[in-house]
């Protein structure tokens, strides 16, 4: 079955890895470490991307468009005088309480984001570009420097759950010297982000508590409001249809109607798609209405425009391996499902459904060998190699699901009754009885 996002948060932290958590363990034990080694106190910052410096928004924006860059300094201050003019009732405040209103909401300024709590920075570490690194700055502020630590007055919106503190430098950025770097794998970030809800209730809605944190919140945006309308929709019609079937009503729907209906929900799904190209949840619950329908070449078409989007793209490229194999394009579907693990090597399901193809491709590779030539012989022999591989590497990387994957692997080719060779049902029983 094509496997759709949008699971539970429950449902996710099940299938976390054991070893992806000690993982997890070892970055917050870095972080700690670096603190704890430090004579002062230390100030995080988090990172989505690997930065080439620690830089204020002002710095990295003539940093971008000029090589010769003015003073900093005069061009922040001309900026509080302008904004003291446009907002008359910012003019009794002090110029670093509009720079720190500034900073807050998206303005060029020379202050650097900081925080007190290590959990926080991980938080911005980790909300975004999850195909990319991240990385937690560790600035031990006993150290001989170049800046001024600024903590901004407590009055202020997202100050207190944000746990501010602001650094700036007259040159626009910190020392590397000064600092160190943790570094976060991109396969961990929407891991780290359950921990840090579930553990550390640290979440969108506790980071922007204010108008504009909600403004910005995906979940009020009109194409999301429009995904959850086609929602509860169709699970509107599925509660209909399980409480005439407790009741004994034994009116079961015409076919004709319910592809009417799958329709009907593609079209309202396709107007969430145009509000925004970008949320790959919609292309995934497309393409399962489009395999209800048995329109696969459809669900190939729409997997490569997913693609496209390069958002979440092993997803898309597992959803395509998926289809093939549902079209025995066995091939196909290898390939598609290999990519899936290159860009993304930790789903244990991405394993499972490349060695099904691969036992499928064996299958037909044994159907069309009456007369068993050397070199199909040799392409049989590199099958079975390979359907060990990921059999192995279930059991190997996945050790807490792997008895799980391994018991469906065998209930499959017991259920579609394949003949396949001695050693690879041996080899699949003997991982069963471990």
């Amino acid at each position: 079955m094509i496997e759709q996002s949008g699971i539970s948060p429950q449902e996710v932290q099940d299938e976390i890895d054991p070893k992806l958590k000690n993982e997890i363990a070892e970055i917050v034990q870095k972080i700690k470490d670096i603190a704890y080694d430090s004579v002062g106190e230390c100030i995080y910052r988090g990172e989505a991307e690997l930065n080439p410096r620690v830089s204020s928004g002002l710095y990295r924006q003539y940093n971008n468009e000029l090589k010769d860059k003015p003073e900093l300094k005069d061009s922040q201050h001309r900026m509080v005088e302008k904004f003291k003019v446009y907002l008359s009732n910012f003019s009794n405040q002090t110029d670093f309480d509009i720079l720190s209103q500034l900073q807050h909401y998206g303005g060029y300024t020379n202050l650097i984001d900081f925080t007190s709590d290590m959990h926080i920075a991980l938080y911005f570490a980790c909300y975004k570009k999850f195909n990319e690194y991240g990385r937690v700055i560790v600035l031990k502020t006993d150290n001989d420097r170049d800046y001024q630590v600024k903590k901004p007055s407590a009055g202020m919106e997202r100050i207190l759950p944000q746990k501010s503190v602001f650094v700036e430098s007259d040159n626009g950025y910190i020392n590397k010297k000064l600092y160190e770097v943790v570094t976060i794998p991109g396969y961990l970030k929407e891991l780290i982000l359950q921990e840090l809800s579930s553990y550390n209730g640290i979440s969108h809605e506790s980071i922007y508590n204010d108008i504009h944190g909600f403004i910005e919140y995906p979940n009020i945006q009109p194409y999301y409001i429009e995904f959850e309308k086609v929602n509860e929709q169709i699970a509107a019609r599925k509660k209909e249809q399980e409480d005439k079937q407790k009741n004994n009503d034994n009116l079961v729907k015409d076919e004709q109607v319910i592809k009417a209906e799958i329709i009907e929900d593609i079209k309202s799904y396709e107007i969430v798609k145009k509000l925004n190209p970008k949320f790959p949840t919609v292309y995934q619950k497309i393409i399962y209405l489009y395999w209800e329908l048995g329109k696969y070449e459809t669900c190939i078409e729409v997997c490569k425009e997913a693609l496209q989007q390069k958002e979440k793209p092993e997803l898309f490229y597992h959803t395509k391996g998926v289809v093939y194999f549902g079209m025995d394009e066995y091939q196909k579907s290898i390939e598609c499902i290999s990519k899936a693990i290159e860009i993304n090597p930790n789903r244990p399901v991405f394993y499972y459904d490349r060695c099904l193809s691969y036992i499928q491709n064996l299958v037909s590779l044994q159907i069309n060998n009456d007369e068993i030539q050397d070199d199909n012989a040799e392409i049989i022999n590199e099958v079975k190699d390979k359907i060990k591989r990921d059999i192995t590497e279930l059991d190997r990387k996945f050790s807490y699901k792997s008895r799980s994957y391994i018991m469906q692997i065998d209930s499959y080719i017991n259920n579609e009754k394949l003949n396949l060779p001695d050693d690879i049902v041996n080899y699949i029983d003997h991982l069963k009885g471990k």
